[in-house]
């Protein structure tokens, strides 16, 4: 707060004529993309909430894909798949057995949820 509130001050009228856009923005923001994830953590390994994280940007571009008719490139695809091929590799200690070895649970949906939302 001490570093934000000179702005906040000097931008005050702002943001209390956009109040009614940054409310519910605010709310969806705390209540789809972060709450579930506290809610998930209580139940779900570390290792399992980075696996779902990691995934945020495949998720991202399929929702695009799907929501705006965005294609997705060749490279783009590749560029994702290299980036969770590299971040499965690091939580795996580059053990491929370790996934086998990975159990989802009720926990694990909560923490989709936030990387969706």
């Amino acid at each position: 707060m001490p570093l934000a509130a000179p702005a906040l001050l000097r931008h005050r009228q702002a943001l209390w004529r956009g109040l009614p856009t940054l409310l519910p923005l605010a709310v969806l923001g705390m209540g789809v993309a972060v709450a579930p994830q506290y809610i998930g953590a209580q139940s779900t390994s570390a290792t399992n909430i980075a696996l779902i994280f990691s995934c945020s940007p495949i998720l991202v571009a399929l929702l695009e894909a799907i929501i705006w008719r965005k294609p997705l490139s060749p490279l783009r695809a590749a560029g994702l798949a290299l980036a969770l091929g590299g971040v499965l590799v690091v939580l795996t200690r580059g053990d491929a057995w370790a996934l086998a070895r990975l159990a989802f649970g009720q926990g694990d949906l909560w923490v989709l949820l936030a990387a969706t939302g």
